[in-house]
């Protein structure tokens, strides 16, 4: 039996920028700022909802899996990325290419790339191009 492998990144929102320096506890709550303190042991801020420059709410930490699949580059695939597709089923359908967001489809329990009006399985012979937090502007069109 293959173990699957679970890991985590996220985007912060306070720091625009992707990190891997969090802590999820037993009962799923998300720390961040994680700190070693004098003695050897650590020193956790509970990820917080912050406020815009607007006043809207926003969240500390946005949590994206780690989906098990790689790209044709051997790049790991996780929640958020974008996926370029310029060969293969994704081409042949619309004749042009493809940029797909990868989500997780809660009604079948999987990571999918969605293209808003269908979602499919990951198809691994896409390129990551970059994702949803650093690069919006490349699922504009």
């Amino acid at each position: 039996m293959n173990n699957r492998i679970i890991k985590f990144r996220a985007w912060d929102n306070r720091k625009n920028k992707m990190t891997i320096e969090f802590f999820i506890d037993s009962m799923g709550i998300v720390f961040n700022d994680c700190g070693i303190t004098d003695d050897g042991g650590y020193s956790l801020s509970e990820s917080e909802e912050l406020v815009d420059k607007d006043g809207n709410w926003i969240k500390g930490l946005e949590l994206m899996q780690f989906t098990g699949l790689l790209d044709k580059n051997g790049k790991e695939i996780y929640e958020g990325d974008i996926l370029k597709f310029t060969q293969g089923f994704y081409k042949a359908k619309r004749n042009q290419n493809l940029w797909l967001p990868i989500i997780y489809d809660e009604k079948h329990a999987m990571f999918v790339c969605d293209g808003k009006s269908f979602t499919t399985p990951i198809d691994t012979t896409g390129e990551i191009i970059g994702n949803i937090w650093e690069h919006p502007n490349l699922l504009k069109g």
